[in-house]
């Protein structure tokens, strides 16, 4: 009986002891869901370059009512590579923005996921385009949010354009 019990609880804590994404590259962002979530589609919006095609089948969402994971795929047009995220709250004004997996070409089903399939070299590199393509604009953009939201709107916006 101790042997079976022993065994459940082994299985028991393999089950979620890593997470359902184990090799994530995690960024913590100082800023609600919500308002990443906001910036994240302002982004896609002034740079349509980096949505996924709509062939490929892709949407940017929760999975379900229960999803604790919101996602998004980004897409590097040159490289000819899909990028797979998710946010999810860290806390009342934090929130992750995990990068998970890299998909080469529009074809559906060619993954690598980060910090684990690519070669040092490669997962570096990796790394610094999307934080350089896409986290660095996302943290602008909350930075600006930030900025309007703390001082009265219409000196801070035109402070900010330099009138």
């Amino acid at each position: 009986m101790k042997l079976f019990i022993s065994f459940f609880l082994l299985l028991l804590c393999g089950c979620y002891s890593a997470g359902n994404y184990p090799y994530a590259e995690e960024y913590l962002l100082r800023s609600k869901e919500k308002d990443v979530i906001a910036a994240i589609q302002y982004f896609k919006k002034a740079n349509p370059a980096y949505c996924v095609p709509a062939h490929a089948g892709l949407r940017d969402g929760r999975s379900g009512d229960c999803s604790v994971w919101y996602r998004f795929d980004f897409y590097y047009p040159a490289e000819n590579k899909i990028l797979y995220t998710w946010l999810r709250p860290a806390g009342e004004d934090r929130t992750t923005f995990a990068l998970i997996a890299v998909n080469d070409g529009l074809t559906i089903g060619k993954w690598k996921d980060i910090n684990r399939d690519f070669s040092s070299a490669e997962n570096e590199q990796q790394k610094k385009l999307f934080e350089e393509r896409i986290l660095k604009k996302i943290n602008f953009y909350l930075a600006l949010k930030k900025e309007i939201a703390s001082s009265d709107s219409i000196n801070s916006i035109s402070s900010l354009y330099g009138h």
